[in-house]
């Protein structure tokens, strides 16, 4: 389970770094969890986004229903490992959007 204060940390890490696309959807990420931790909302009068897909595969009908916040951390898990070990196949996914 991941402490406050390593949130913190990561935040204050990425605070630091340049801005980035992706640092600022990490830092977004890393807000809410800790907004969550602390049982408040990132954004007053607004609930958990569910997500619903209506998917056919697998993992769209794993994430069906969870809240974005608890499945982009580990999505960005998987794209670590993905960059580590697949670095062209990594890019290719990131050109996707």
């Amino acid at each position: 389970m991941v402490t406050e204060q390593e949130l913190n940390e990561a935040i204050a890490e990425l605070e630091a770094a340049p801005s980035s696309f992706k640092g600022c959807f990490k830092l977004d990420v890393l807000y809410s969890l800790r907004d969550r931790m602390r049982g408040e909302s990132s954004v007053k009068g607004r609930s958990a986004q569910a997500i619903h897909t209506g998917g056919e595969s697998e993992f769209l009908k794993a994430i069906e229903g969870k809240d974005w916040t608890e499945v982009l951390p580990q999505v960005d898990e998987l794209l670590v490992a993905v960059r580590a070990l697949q670095p062209q196949l990594y890019e290719a996914f990131l050109r996707r959007f």
